[in-house]
């Protein structure tokens, strides 16, 4: 079980601080909640049932810096390759992203960028629906590592290339 105070990492929200373990009254019945709030978006709060396993599975622990490290060097070992099937391309980002995975989630930005910079070789861009997994999916890894590294969002990407080289 999570506790008050505790920073989390929620589906693809990504990084949120418990604010708070309550109880609602809905039609008689009460059921306890984690209040989270995303640590980028002040003004949002998400309310998860504690009994709902699926939606509390969605919930993990934030990682640590040893294992940011591993991360990066497992998916430089281990890189994922483009699918050239648009569609099986977008099933496959689709379930890699939902996953909230950080492990799959950089070896598909890794995945990304890498066809991004052969695709401008011949002056070319990225599908748009490849763009936008590639943002959301750099936001919510560059939001945690910030926070576990101590350091700015924006600094991550370099961080990560730095580990890479």
């Amino acid at each position: 079980m999570f506790k008050k105070g505790e920073m989390v990492s929620y589906s693809t929200t990504g990084l949120c601080e418990i604010t708070d373990v309550t109880s609602i009254s809905e039609k008689g019945i009460k059921t306890q909640y984690y209040v989270l709030q995303p640590f980028y978006q002040k003004t949002s709060k998400i309310y998860v049932p504690v009994n709902n396993e699926t939606l509390v599975a969605k919930m993990r622990s934030v990682i640590t810096k040893k294992e940011v490290d591993d991360i990066i060097l497992k998916a430089k070992d281990d890189p994922m390759e483009w699918i050239e099937n648009d569609i099986k391309r977008n099933e496959v980002f689709k379930e890699i992203y939902g996953t909230g995975d950080l492990s799959l989630i950089i070896k598909m930005i890794g995945c990304i960028y890498i066809h991004g910079k052969e695709l401008a070789q011949s002056k070319r861009r990225l599908r748009a629906a490849d763009s936008i997994y590639f943002q959301n999916a750099e936001q919510l890894v560059n939001n945690e590592l910030a926070y576990v590294l101590d350091i700015n969002p924006n600094e991550v990407t370099e961080y990560i290339k730095l580990k890479m080289k």
